[in-house]
């Protein structure tokens, strides 16, 4: 397994190389045809005021879009970046094709499976590359939201990630295991590839369709819907199960051997989880209830409020996720952020209109 993990980065040092050098290669032929354009024109003045102008629309577009869009623009952009940091991760191509069926469609219609079967067979028959295209189209997203947010490229950005969130939820999330409610403890969950697609959802609505309709307060109830549904899934796992184990040996991932030899250095933390199983779910499911009352109070206007709401996330990310790491990364990576990118986005929004009237 070593050595395939070798082969592995081997090969994905050499592709992100490559890669960077193709980019590096378009800027500078891109920089020395517009010096040798100006030369044999002899229009540089011309020229200068052309690019001066085009970077001022830019900047001047990119300052006019609202905050809650900019900062959207930036949090989808980062959700990708971290997506592709744990697409780096050798657990993508050590896993088994056993262990991927099982994690995502083993309690799915047979239609669902046969459609994820053949996805599996495409993928696990060189997994290396295929994953290495996988990061290099997730590094592509990447740069189109964060470069071209106040240019249409951004808008195509959003599209792909749009496209590439439904693709992620169907097959590397298995649906969000809809079907497997009452199977999986933490199915149900709204995974980092339902908020990728809410907010791409979201990035796609006109601009003057915020002023219009009041998108704050729409959004910020969106996001205590959220975190209601995060409670009441909690709770009907509590209800099925009778007990929080099965949950916190789900999280802990206490019957999968890799998962669990990569969070070692939690193990503390899962010794302390399993001698207080219960006590925990109860603070869990308490703090998804309480930040759903802070989102339909429209509390989250005010600084304290929110970072208070940010701390307590963070604890459900760790708790939950393991900040992200693990097999069932497949259903939540990035749900945790996703969901704070949210809160940040409408609470900015909603902080410069009361400062504006």
């Amino acid at each position: 397994m070593s050595q395939l993990i070798d082969n592995y980065y081997l090969s994905l040092g050499e592709v992100m190389f490559a890669f960077g050098c193709l980019v590096g290669i378009k800027v500078v032929f891109g920089y020395v045809m517009n010096a040798m354009m100006k030369i044999l024109r002899d229009q540089p003045t011309v020229d200068h005021e052309k690019e001066d102008s085009h970077s001022t629309t830019l900047v001047e577009s990119t300052a006019r879009m609202p905050v809650e869009r900019r900062i959207l623009f930036l949090g989808l952009s980062g959700l990708w970046t971290f997506s592709t940091l744990v697409q780096v991760l050798p657990i993508m191509v050590v896993v088994t094709k056993a262990q991927y069926l099982k994690a995502t469609s083993s309690f799915d219609p047979m239609w669902l499976q046969q459609l994820v079967r053949f996805f599996s067979g495409i993928w696990f028959w060189d997994p290396t590359a295929c994953n290495i295209i996988t990061i290099l189209v997730q590094i592509s997203i990447v740069l189109t939201l964060y470069l071209g947010r106040g240019h249409f490229i951004g808008k195509i950005g959003v599209w792909v990630s749009l496209v590439f969130g439904i693709i992620d939820w169907i097959f590397g999330g298995g649906v969000g295991q809809l079907f497997a409610a009452g199977h999986v403890p933490i199915s149900l969950f709204p995974g980092g590839s339902v908020l990728i697609i809410v907010i791409s959802i979201l990035l796609l609505i006109p601009t003057r369709l915020w002023d219009t309709v009041n998108m704050n307060t729409w959004g910020t109830r969106t996001l205590g819907i959220f975190f209601l549904l995060a409670a009441a899934w909690q709770l009907l796992g509590l209800f099925l199960y009778k007990q929080a184990s099965p949950l916190i040996e789900t999280i802990t991932f206490r019957h999968d051997p890799i998962a669990r030899d990569l969070l070692a250095g939690h193990v503390w933390l899962n010794h302390w989880l399993f001698s207080h199983a219960d006590s925990t779910m109860i603070v869990l499911i308490i703090i998804w209830l309480f930040v759903a009352w802070t989102a339909f109070r429209q509390l989250l206007q005010h600084p304290l409020w929110a970072w208070l709401v940010t701390l307590l996330l963070l604890v459900e990310w760790w708790l939950i996720e393991g900040f992200g790491l693990g097999l069932h990364y497949l259903v939540h990576t990035g749900m945790i952020p996703g969901l704070l990118i949210l809160l940040f986005a409408f609470q900015s929004a909603r902080s410069k209109g009361s400062m504006d009237t």
